[in-house]
């Protein structure tokens, strides 16, 4: 389906630029938290050789440096995208953008607010990696960085099929084309943290496109939210004839009423038989602490571990074992229980992302982690634990990759260069 790119013109953030940069030491101690990336990706069909990648992204003011300009508070992020071909490293787009916040009260709730956000991309079929980097303009030392590894654009084929599934704060009616957020007379607001609750966002909505569809038939689509275990906590059933070969589809479930932890969303589509045409899912995170008793605060670290079992906790730890030390190790192994090992873990990040050397955050960790995994795989291995996936694990892409076929006397092996670490090696 037809879109339109967004982009934000430099020459009109020229003027804020400058007035933030000259107002440095101006600056307002109003951080609380370290900076995040919070960001997500959707895939929708587009032409015959080409598919189209929508990225969420969004901030919090009370993560930026925020200085004053007249009687407001601004901030500023730089936000770099790279987006790389997998089989040969090649560049095929870079971006970089300013994303601009402003407030005028701070004793309000915008302090907290999740600034949003999203550009898209129209890209040949491939495979591709996204790295992403965000700074704090007026202070250059917080900043966030993300891989998103082995993203896929390909053709949809002529069997049914959908898009990926785009959770949302809300969904409107619309006919301004112009906003960045418009498509298909809708207005769709991501929600790249995937955070919901009573307090912030007591209903999810979703946004899906549906394509080869048959225009006669009448369709059951069923949307689900079920926890780790299985145990489905939303179950929502409804018909719907499109009447057209590609169709949109949007849904809400309230989810005010479902204790805090990790979730899944999903839809599918049954034909008549009831059989299986389509599905769509994507993890996302429930905050309610008026349902848990005496429900202490959580934070933005804490909520990335609800909803996390006890095998999950260990396996993260065991894969974050390059860049843990032998006593946090032994501390670990000697903790049993399910909230000790999530505080433990929320403890160890944050200590990981405090380190001045080799810095990196855990997301981008855990998106190399599994990396690794889709590209060094071995019959006895998984790939984080193949020297090829240690050594990307802890230093990311390489520059350069020399490959050399087996030969009469060798194995086959590779030289990977990095140019930005000791000068070169």
């Amino acid at each position: 389906m037809k879109r339109t790119c967004y982009f934000l013109i430099l020459a009109l953030c020229l003027p804020f630029l400058f007035q933030l940069e000259t107002s440095l030491l101006q600056a307002q101690s109003l951080i609380s938290s370290k900076l995040y990336i919070n960001c997500d990706i959707a895939r929708f069909r587009n032409t015959d050789e080409r598919g189209y990648l929508e990225f969420y992204f969004g901030f919090s003011p009370r993560q930026i440096t925020l200085t004053r300009t007249g009687s407001d508070l601004s901030g500023i992020i730089n936000l770099s995208l790279k987006f790389r071909k997998v089989e040969n490293k090649e560049i095929i787009l870079q971006r970089n953008y300013f994303f601009p916040v402003q407030l005028s009260d701070t004793s309000s709730g915008n302090i907290d607010k999740l600034y949003v956000s999203q550009r898209g991309y129209d890209l040949p079929f491939g495979v591709y990696d996204l790295e992403v980097l965000a700074i704090d303009s007026l202070d250059k030392s917080r900043k966030d960085s993300i891989l998103i590894g082995d993203i896929e654009i390909k053709p949809y084929g002529e069997l049914p099929s959908a898009s990926d599934l785009e959770l949302c704060s809300s969904i409107t009616q619309s006919t301004d084309t112009s906003h960045v957020f418009y498509k298909n007379t809708l207005n769709v607001v991501p929600n790249p943290m995937h955070v919901f609750g009573a307090y912030s966002s007591p209903v999810i909505f979703h946004y899906l496109e549906f394509y080869n569809l048959n225009v006669d038939s009448i369709y059951t689509i069923v949307t689900n939210i079920t926890e780790s275990s299985g145990v489905k906590k939303k179950n929502i059933s409804r018909q719907k004839k499109f009447g057209v070969k590609n169709a949109v589809d949007v849904g809400s479930v309230t989810i005010s009423n479902i204790p805090s932890g990790k979730y899944t969303y999903q839809v599918q589509v049954l034909d008549g038989n009831k059989n299986e045409i389509i599905a769509a899912k994507k993890q996302f995170f429930i905050y309610n602490p008026h349902i848990q008793i005496a429900a202490s605060p959580i934070s933005t670290r804490g909520i990335e571990f609800l909803g996390m079992s006890s095998d999950e906790l260990v396996n993260e730890f065991k894969v974050a074992q390059y860049i843990s030390n032998d006593n946090e190790k032994k501390s670990f192994s000697n903790i049993s229980s399910l909230e000790g090992r999530r505080e433990f873990l929320a403890k160890f990040w944050d200590e990981v992302e405090k380190r001045p050397v080799n810095f990196i955050t855990r997301n981008e960790y855990l998106q190399r982690v599994k990396t690794a995994n889709t590209r060094f795989r071995s019959s006895l291995k998984e790939g984080w634990q193949t020297d090829r996936g240690r050594v990307f694990i802890l230093n990311g892409q390489p520059d350069d990759i020399q490959r050399f076929p087996s030969g009469d006397n060798a194995k086959p092996y590779e030289i990977w260069e990095y140019n930005q670490i000791e000068n070169g090696v």
